[in-house]
């Protein structure tokens, strides 16, 4: 039910938002160019079929985002309410809980089931399975040992700055944030296009095809209403 209300929120905020702010100029711009292409014979199929193609193709985009949307709702980052959490240590390790289960560090190598966690500099260590570990993220050299003095770790680097993988990613998930938000224009113009390119494209498909539907029918209906007035004058002359 969630899922339905969430499906059906996006697509009527994203329609309505499209509607009120880009709808009047589209119409203003297809209604223009279509006085000065368009044949006076087919003025007013043309104008019917570019203007209401226009509202089909806002709606038709609105609802394949909102679906895109739907399915990329559990790579949501930023909540810990979602099903799968994570924080970027960096490009190559995550550290990860799916449907509420213990976390565990994914990457070059990965650690199953972290009781707790640390980060000093470019070293990550903590505790998994009842064995201490330290991960370098300089070098990919991973450690375990039984005892903690064991690991090979520089002073400032103690016991007591271990917390349980819960504290340390509600600590740090904003670090997902803070690094896209620093990415460049161009960075952030292509992350946009990608999310919205097969949305667009399928709305631009279904469009076309409903706009030759739309057209033909009106083109039929355009020769029955001419037919019939031509008969009724034809009729009051006799």
């Amino acid at each position: 039910m969630q899922v339905i209300s969430f499906f059906f929120i996006s697509l009527a905020t994203i329609f309505i938002v499209l509607v009120t702010s880009y709808l009047p100029y589209i119409c203003v711009i297809i209604t223009i160019l279509t006085f000065i292409f368009s044949e006076k014979s087919h003025l007013l199929r043309n104008l019917i079929t570019y203007n209401v193609s226009a509202v089909i193709l806002l709606f038709f985009f609105s609802f394949f985002f909102s679906f895109s949307l739907l399915l990329g709702k559990k790579e949501n980052t930023y909540s810990g309410d979602s099903d799968y959490r994570y924080v970027q240590i960096n490009p190559q390790y995550k550290i990860i809980s799916t449907d509420n289960m213990p976390f565990y560090i994914e990457g070059n190598h990965n650690i199953d089931e972290i009781d707790s966690i640390a980060k000093m500099d470019s070293l990550l260590y903590g505790l998994s399975k009842g064995r201490y570990f330290c991960l370098s993220l300089e070098n990919d050299s991973l450690q375990y040992d039984s005892v903690f003095s064991n690991l090979d770790l520089p002073a400032h680097c103690t016991q007591e700055n271990l917390m349980d993988p819960e504290s340390y990613y509600y600590n740090n998930r904003n670090l997902n944030y803070n690094e896209q938000s620093s990415c460049s224009t161009w960075e952030i113009t292509r992350s946009t296009w990608k999310m919205i390119r097969i949305p667009l494209l399928l709305a631009l498909v279904t469009t076309f095809i409903l706009s030759v539907i739309l057209k033909t029918t009106i083109d039929k209906f355009e020769k029955i209403v001419r037919f019939l007035i031509k008969l009724i004058k034809g009729r009051k002359k006799e």
